[in-house]
């Protein structure tokens, strides 16, 4: 649940930068599936 909460505050700032959206929210992602595993 920690790792969700981690990738929506990342969305909510770099909201503001449409390509730094892309980059900062697949990095969050990655690292929480190695995480869960």
């Amino acid at each position: 649940m920690l790792s969700g909460t981690s990738a929506v505050r990342i969305r909510i700032v770099c909201c503001t930068s449409r390509h730094c959206s892309i980059v900062p929210i697949r990095i969050a992602v990655r690292p929480s599936r190695s995480t869960k595993h």
